[in-house]
């Protein structure tokens, strides 16, 4: 029932006053807490971490299938070494690092490509199998596998990192998560699938971790700076002009789905941050505009009446 109640009010909102905490890039030698925060409780914006299990390790499983979940393990990590620099929480420091090490003892090689998190489960909406990559897992890996270099100082967690930004120069096609277009387009994946659906938050997650490794592979400024170009480009196809969508993906008749109020926080958050890292005005013109739908009574509606279709569309199979 919790479950429920959480969805429904996720969908349908009535408190428009939740945003997204956010913390600006600002130039300094030791990374510091991530970007944007998340809430542990089980709350319709929350992650739901304080009911999930862990292993013998300590490590975050997730789900009935008690699997083990590349994104919820990193944001969780993230999370844990923001409360431990920030509070000197020395529980949240020992669990940051215990989810560093699963990702570094977790590395796959997937057709040649060395650094890989393979998903144990499908993600059936984006005609992905079990087993499938995401840009976003490999992504917010760099930057938990960056923070336990600098916590340990040992450079195992660095290599680690670079390798497990490799995903990130190779093309879906080849096995990584890299989207690209004959014009040079560039589009880090959440769901690495050849009919990709260009999620907007993925992408931005993924990209941080190459921003952050810049520093120690001049490779993956260089595909951060390509694909931000990209990003600008087509940013404005995000925009319904009253809502931001999700992602690009069309589905049957025509039907795009809004971003929840919770996605539309993260992208509001994600668009300030981008704006620090980058200095372009764009994003923050973006965020800011978006930040203003949330206070017109025509976006809620449309937001309302876009859950609704989506809602009756996954009842009827017509996805």
């Amino acid at each position: 029932m919790t479950n429920t109640l959480n969805r429904a009010a996720v969908a349908f909102p009535l408190n428009w006053q939740h945003c997204r905490p956010y913390r600006a890039y600002e130039r300094a030698e030791r990374l510091g807490p991530y970007y944007v925060r998340w809430d542990a409780d089980g709350g319709p914006y929350g992650e739901g971490w304080a009911g999930e299990r862990f292993d013998a390790q300590g490590v975050l499983i997730s789900g009935k299938e008690r699997a083990y979940h590349p994104i919820r393990i990193a944001q969780f990590a993230l999370e844990q070494f923001g409360r431990w620099r920030e509070r000197g929480d020395v529980a949240a420091r020992r669990a940051f690092l215990a989810q560093s090490r699963w990702f570094l003892e977790h590395q796959h090689v997937r057709r040649n490509i060395p650094g890989c998190y393979p998903f144990p489960f499908a993600w059936p909406r984006y005609g992905a199998p079990a087993g499938f990559l995401s840009a976003m897992a490999q992504g917010e890996a760099i930057s938990v596998l960056l923070r336990a270099a600098q916590t340990t100082q040992s450079d195992i967690y660095l290599h680690a990192a670079v390798r497990a930004a490799q995903p990130f120069r190779h093309a879906i096609g080849e096995g990584g998560v890299s989207w690209t277009a004959p014009r040079g387009d560039l589009i880090f994946e959440e769901a690495a699938t050849q009919n990709a659906a260009h999620i907007l938050n993925g992408w931005i997650f993924a990209a941080w971790g190459l921003f952050e490794l810049r520093s120690y592979a001049s490779w993956a400024g260089d595909l951060f700076d390509r694909s931000m170009e990209t990003l600008l480009e087509r940013l404005p196809l995000y925009d319904s002009g009253r809502w931001s969508y999700y992602s690009l993906a069309m589905e049957r008749g025509g039907f795009r789905r809004l971003a929840t109020l919770k996605y539309h926080a993260f992208h509001v958050a994600q668009l300030h941050v981008l704006a620090s890292m980058t200095g372009h005005t764009a994003f923050e013109d973006t965020a800011c505009r978006w930040q203003s739908y949330t206070r017109r009574i025509d976006s809620r509606a449309a937001l309302w009446s876009n859950s609704c279709r989506a809602a009756l569309r996954e009842k009827s199979g017509a996805e």
